[in-house]
């Protein structure tokens, strides 16, 4: 599989006050990415030490590959009502609009 393989992502602030699954949990960002019959969740940094810039900027990679996606025209999904109860920095929740929020 490749990234063009990806047939839809969508990105949310969870919207369940009790889940046995914490990306599903209110204000909790994930972003679910479909390819293949597969789903994959994203709900955390995930930092590639080798790449200097990740390390430093939390999230960064994950703006960077939506960005990739949409580029390639996948489509989107977003859902940023629960966006208020993210208790992460600002810094965090201004990059996840905009990952919601991209097109």
């Amino acid at each position: 599989m490749t990234i063009k393989d990806v047939e839809k992502v969508k990105a949310s602030f969870g919207s369940k006050v009790f889940s046995l699954w914490d990306y599903q949990r209110r204000g909790n960002f994930s972003y679910t990415v479909y390819v293949g019959g597969h789903v994959i969740v994203f709900r955390g940094g995930s930092v590639n030490e080798k790449i200097e810039r990740y390390v430093d900027d939390t999230y960064l990679e994950l703006e960077e590959f939506d960005a990739s996606l949409m580029e390639l025209g996948i489509p989107k999904e977003s859902d940023v009502r629960y966006s208020s109860s993210i208790d992460l920095a600002e810094y965090y929740m201004e990059r996840f609009l905009r990952i919601a929020r991209a097109e």
